[in-house]
């Protein structure tokens, strides 16, 4: 059983090293909501965004 994981208080940091490495065709939900996390991150802090790759 897989266990729900808050990615809401991750840093950008944590959310781009996250992204790199899920599985997202194990993981869909996880990789999706990984990935919206750090557009909505961006929009927030604008003056905080690093140049790393969406994955």
């Amino acid at each position: 059983m897989d266990s729900k994981i808050d990615f809401s208080s991750y840093t950008l940091e944590e959310l781009h090293s996250a992204a790199s490495s899920i599985d997202s065709e194990q993981y869909p939900e996880r990789a999706e909501e990984i990935n919206r996390l750090i557009q909505e991150w961006v929009v927030i802090h604008p003056e905080e965004e690093d140049n790393t790759k969406i994955v």
